[in-house]
């Protein structure tokens, strides 16, 4: 059997949108595979999407792995940027990059002046 896994992005039709994501700052990623370090240049967003797409899917893929008698085929595929992070998604997945460090959650912050339960 195989896995299929389609990923598809919101700015299809939209030139100045995929510019905008892919002039944004990279971040530069050491390799796992190979004898010699080498190292590459991905961009932060999709790298990051890459990340938070294996971490969504994670429980079907390791469902179709336990439930697959013969080895486990997963298949990315996508168009355009979609196509971008199936191709990181699959680099992940197969150990040649490490997944994304978390990004660490801004806290909300409150106005003065307010809070949360009712005064009178």
């Amino acid at each position: 059997g195989r896995l299929l896994v389609v990923v598809g992005d919101g700015h299809v039709d939209s030139l100045p949108a995929t510019y905008g994501i892919l002039d944004k700052p990279k971040e530069v990623v050491s390799l796992q595979s190979g004898l010699v370090m080498e190292l590459a240049s991905v961009p932060s967003s999709l790298y990051k999407s890459a990340g938070k797409l294996l971490e969504r899917i994670e429980p079907s893929l390791v469902e179709y792995a336990g439930n697959s008698t013969e080895g486990a085929a997963i298949h990315f595929v996508g168009h355009s940027l979609g196509g971008a992070i199936a191709a990181l998604s699959a680099s992940i997945l197969e150990g040649s990059l490490p997944l994304p460090k978390p990004t660490k959650q801004k806290k909300k912050r409150r106005k003065k002046g307010r809070s949360s339960e009712a005064t009178k």
